[in-house]
């Protein structure tokens, strides 16, 4: 409860503070596997789950519907790539999707303009979810959640022209 209280005390706004209650509570035991899938450590885990709070309560604005695909994508994306921040720090190499099967489900994508070109949202989900993560985690953040590409380079460890240049990459393997 009191890890609760330090992110509480992030947040501003009284309706915020109590979304982000309910998103620890419902969300934390999924973040702590997702996390755990990468890193194989429990206290590692607890540590890139922390980092992922943080780094939500200091968004809460880009939050939606606490029941919504968005958010769950949201919240694991964000955990995702604080594992993977640490596994590097820690292990000094990136694990890949062939070595974790950290693929979230669910992970909505918003209707952006860069995506009305596609005819089936089904197919698009499909093509985004098959591209490396390296370009897929980073896409997700800019176009579905909103995130800037300063944010991104902070989530993601990388510099800001390395977010811009993964989310150009990611749109032309897309086709976009």
């Amino acid at each position: 409860m009191l890890m609760l209280s330090f992110y509480l005390a992030l947040i501003d706004e009284e309706e915020q503070k109590e979304k982000f209650v309910i998103l620890y509570e419902r969300y934390r035991g999924l973040m702590l596997n997702v996390a755990y899938k990468y890193l194989n450590d429990r206290f590692l885990a607890e540590d890139a789950v922390h980092e992922a709070f943080l780094s939500v309560a200091k968004s809460m604005d880009k939050v939606g519907d606490v029941d919504s695909a968005e958010t769950r994508g949201l919240l694991l994306t964000v955990t995702r790539c604080c594992a993977v921040n640490l596994y590097h720090k820690f292990k000094g190499e990136t694990p890949d999707d062939d070595t974790v099967n950290g693929k979230s489900e669910g992970e909505a994508l918003s209707a952006e303009n860069e995506f009305i070109a596609y005819n089936d949202a089904a197919e698009l989900k499909k093509a985004v979810m098959e591209l490396p993560p390296a370009y897929r985690e980073p896409l997700l953040l800019r176009v579905a959640y909103g995130y800037s590409y300063k944010q991104i380079a902070k989530l993601l460890g990388i510099s800001v022209e390395n977010g811009r240049k993964r989310v150009e990459r990611a749109k032309k393997m897309l086709g976009l």
